[in-house]
């Protein structure tokens, strides 16, 4: 059997990872059609369940169907061309199979099979699918998916960050799969608050405080790279709400409140926790000299 792959970051340890999806087929209503994705992430240290709860219409996974079963026809394509090129008295002979997906004819069969299947059930049924080939066709779809289980995405708070600060971060994270818009909301505020804390720099508007940031020099590289993609992928001069009022909740562009707390991670790190384990380098040094 053919394995579905994938790679992401485990929401339970925050460690890049990439693991076999299994899927789980559920029902049909005007939402759409359901299903459920389950990974294990394979950090032996971590090595918790993944649940990813997925919908999508007829249209899209209709497409998915022809987009992926094409991919293993040009697949298969190639590998004969390569084979007659090696070997010109090559004969395929695996057409001998009807519902073979590695021949043409087996793999067409397959494509009608599972395309009326979806027409005339509304559901993906999983047990008919003996390879990765449905497993492509589920993970490759354009599908609306929320986390289910971690509720979100357990991030570490390090203990030197101010507690309101702290919380703010929290919360953002809660409720990140739920709600994009207020986890970003959550997020700016919390931006906000480092930027008034750490920088003491207070305008009472997020994109000039950034900006403030980035011209005082005081944060390395990598930091400034992060804040100024931060403004672009939020476009703040354009929605200046987001800059006026930060826990405002707003449509958000895509991965934008993700990659907000991914920025807040990283100060996080510069403005309390690289202070505090410097302070205490200089305290322990200060005690043998």
């Amino acid at each position: 059997m053919d394995n579905f792959i994938k790679s992401m970051k485990c929401p339970h340890c925050q460690e890049n990872f990439s693991g076999d999806v299994s899927f789980e087929d559920l029902e049909k209503d005007k939402d759409g059609i359901w299903w459920l994705e389950k990974m294990r992430c394979s950090k032996s240290e971590c090595d918790r369940l993944i649940l990813i709860l997925c919908c999508s219409n007829l249209k899209i996974l209709l497409n998915s169907v022809d987009n992926v079963c094409q991919e293993r026809k040009d697949r298969i394509v190639e590998f004969l061309q390569e084979q007659e090129d090696v070997n010109p008295d090559f004969v395929d002979d695996r057409n001998q199979y009807d519902y073979d997906e590695e021949s043409l004819t087996g793999l067409e069969e397959y494509r009608k099979k599972i395309r009326n299947e979806i027409r005339q059930e509304g559901i993906v049924n999983i047990r008919y699918s003996n390879s990765g080939l449905l497993k492509a066709i589920l993970g490759k779809s354009e599908a609306n998916r929320v986390l289910v289980h971690p509720k979100a995405n357990r991030r570490y708070v390090p203990s030197e960050v101010p507690k309101d600060i702290a919380e703010d971060f929290k919360k953002a994270c809660l409720i990140l799969s739920d709600c994009p818009e207020g986890s970003a909301a959550m997020s700016r505020r919390c931006l906000q608050h480092i930027i008034h804390d750490y920088f003491e720099i207070n305008h009472g508007n997020l994109y000039k405080e950034i900006e403030d940031v980035l011209e005082g020099g005081q944060i390395p590289s990598h930091l400034s790279d992060l804040l100024n993609m931060l403004r672009k992928i939020g476009n703040y001069s354009a929605h200046p709400i987001k800059s006026e009022i930060t826990g405002q909740i707003v449509p958000v562009e895509e991965n934008e409140a993700e990659f907000c707390l991914d920025v807040i991670e990283g100060l996080f790190d510069f403005c309390y926790v690289l202070p505090m384990q410097n302070a205490k380098r200089l305290q322990a040094y200060g005690k043998k000299f």
